[in-house]
């Protein structure tokens, strides 16, 4: 049941059991209970609005499945972050520059990891613009760009820049009650950076390293798409919890279910646990996720 669903539920409850209570009571007793029974909901409701803001805590910052990629020694692959050229179509609509801004956060950190900093000054441009038509500009502001600009020989400083930016610009939307852009700037970060990794999986070349170091290097690839499961159970609630969604939002929320059942169909987790991660940690595994990750990911850029 989504978050929404849930609050509608319990309000319900609340009222009808206010209603039952005052009807054999005095009149009094009748508007005090009525009282308790709005403060109640009240309560319900922020409860609710708390929780949805904090559902998203367990999703990977824009840095973190790009490094997670380098250590499995996946090398650079250029052709795979979205061009920082496009970023001005995507200011048509809040929820398309919003995914954007998240592709191109998780490009940057792409980037910036492997240590491609010239190349990061563009994404940071391209984050920037759409920073602006989302109206949390501060985040990625003109003193930002400078400080990323002034770091350029510091991987550790660039990472943490991009991920404070992002969590500048999560903390403003929230404290405007702007749930929707946030979640919808997390999902195009998370999808960017699994988009990435099955990829590098299902691409890989067969030549360039002995078969069992190049076994190695995708058991580590899959392992890290592997454990995006819990993330992306995340962003569905987020997702669905939030009104009035625009029709593209819609179907990315049921893009993104298709993608969590097939996750649930492979089970991977339980045939880990039973020793038997060898049937299923090679690129064939993947194939069915890669597909998905990939349309999904392509609505959102094209």
């Amino acid at each position: 049941m989504n978050l929404k669903k849930l609050l509608q539920t319990k309000y319900i409850l609340v009222v009808l059991t206010v209603s039952l209570y005052a009807c054999g009571g005095s009149k009094e007793g009748k508007n005090d209970n009525a009282d308790t029974g709005k403060d109640t909901a009240k309560n319900i409701v922020n409860d609710i609005k708390e929780q949805n803001k904090k559902v998203l805590t367990k999703i990977p910052e824009p840095s973190e499945i790009p490094y997670m990629i380098k250590q499995t020694g996946a090398e650079f692959d250029p052709k795979l972050a979205n061009s920082p050229a496009s970023s001005d179509k995507y200011k048509t609509t809040n929820s398309k520059a919003a995914l954007n801004l998240g592709v191109y956060a998780t490009d940057l950190g792409y980037m910036v990891i492997y240590d491609k900093v010239q190349n990061a000054i563009d994404y940071m441009n391209a984050t920037q613009g759409l920073a602006d038509k989302l109206g949390i500009a501060g985040a990625f502001s003109p003193a930002t760009v400078k400080r990323f600009k002034d770091n350029l020989s510091s991987i550790d400083s660039l990472t943490k820049i991009i991920n404070e930016s992002m969590k500048k610009s999560d903390d403003y939307l929230k404290s405007e009650e702007r749930n929707d852009i946030a979640a919808l700037i997390f999902t195009g970060s998370f999808l960017e950076g699994l988009f990435v990794a099955t990829e590098l999986v299902a691409n890989y070349p067969k030549d360039e390293l002995p078969e069992e170091a190049r076994i190695q290097v995708l058991v580590g690839l899959v392992r890290e798409v592997i454990k995006q499961k819990v993330p992306l159970g995340e962003l569905i609630k987020a997702l669905k919890s939030l009104n009035d969604k625009p029709a593209d939002v819609n179907k990315l929320v049921t893009d993104l279910e298709e993608l969590y059942k097939i996750y649930e169909d492979l089970n991977m987790e339980e045939k880990i646990r039973k020793n038997k991660g060898d049937l299923i940690l090679s690129d064939k595994s993947l194939i069915g996720i890669t597909k998905k990750v990939n349309a999904i990911r392509a609505d959102i850029v094209n």
